[in-house]
């Protein structure tokens, strides 16, 4: 499993990028010689600080001596969300620091917490959210969807990740990292780590149910995936086509819905592409294209074709839009 490998690399990774020895097992080691109750951000701070297996001043500030002397209650037990929750927005409200939160709950309590770091959530296509705390419980969510039985802490799930990051941006790892190589090429081939970054991304999206909204969408894809764009762009021309079909009054066959090609040729014979601005035979077209699209027995689409679909259905948005502004001015 391509996280055992990189948790397995988390050394060599900090090692050979950062040129940092950090251990931070060993450091959950340190704290667990710590006393049982209300815990000092100082102690905390100093612990790491004097620890030969961290670096604490390498990535994060020395918090002022008003925020060093607070004293933090964390309960042992914080296996329910709810919470985790009420932790990080009560250390929030002492240390005002996201970072310095998830650094020190990250070795007194590595069961529930990780780290939170830029190389993780650009891994994992984490995207910003308004309040800082909202955004770590985000993060911490996501490292829990990645959890398996070996790595079932998240700060573990923390650790694979950092190193899959390092290590995943090398183009020049030697003999020595086959084993980083295949898991690398493994991460990007694992559905439900793809999935995860996908709604991550998404998440952040905000898609109204608009055909624009659509064509926005699919010409993003185009240089991706442009088979989904097409399939996308599918979706807003049907809309579309049903929409006009409807507006200029045309029976429904048999009672039901009339399928999208039919009124695709109704509407070309009618001569209405040429009432609301579009060329004859555009409509066709993109009909075309549509059939393409949604059938895998037809020619694939390539993506100078989805290109053409995705303007094809564009100026056809516009000019219906456009028609119905003047319908709207100028009625009958």
């Amino acid at each position: 499993m391509w996280l055992e490998v990189f948790h397995q690399n988390y050394t060599k990774a900090a090692e050979r990028y950062y040129e940092r020895r950090l251990e931070p097992l060993e450091v959950e080691k340190e704290f667990a010689r710590m006393p049982q109750g209300p815990v000092k951000v100082a102690s905390v701070i100093d612990t790491l600080e004097q620890s030969t297996f961290w670096s604490y001043p390498k990535w994060w500030p020395r918090p002022s001596e008003d925020i060093r002397e607070a004293a933090i209650e964390i309960p042992e037990n914080l296996s329910a969300e709810a919470s985790q929750k009420d932790i990080v927005n009560s250390l929030y409200d002492h240390l005002k620091n996201i970072e310095l939160v998830s650094v020190i709950l990250r070795f007194l309590r590595p069961k529930w917490f990780g780290i939170i770091s830029i190389p993780v959530t650009s891994l994992i296509s984490l995207r910003q959210a308004k309040h800082a705390t909202d955004y770590y419980l985000r993060y911490l969510a996501s490292l829990r969807k990645l959890r398996i039985a070996s790595l079932s802490r998240i700060s573990d799930i923390d650790m694979a990740l950092w190193s899959a990051a390092a290590f995943s941006q090398d183009a020049h790892l030697g003999p020595d990292f086959e084993g980083v190589k295949q898991a690398t090429e493994e991460m990007w081939r694992d559905e439900k780590f793809q999935e995860l970054r996908l709604r991550n991304l998404m998440s952040g999206l905000r898609l109204r149910k608009e055909r624009s909204m659509y064509l926005v969408f699919a010409r993003a894809l185009l240089e991706h995936d442009c088979g989904l764009a097409s399939i996308v762009t599918g979706k807003a021309y049907e809309s579309l086509i049903n929409e006009i079909g409807e507006a200029e009054g045309f029976p429904p066959a048999d009672g039901k819905s009339r399928m999208t090609g039919h009124l695709a040729d109704d509407i070309e014979k009618r001569g209405i592409p040429g009432r609301i601005g579009i060329r004859s035979g555009r409509i066709l077209e993109c009909l075309h294209l549509r059939n393409r699209a949604i059938h895998e027995n037809l020619e694939p689409m390539l993506p100078l074709d989805t290109q053409r679909f995705v303007d094809g259905v564009s100026e056809l948005l516009t000019a219906w839009e456009k028609s119905l502004a003047r319908k709207l001015k100028h009625p009958a």
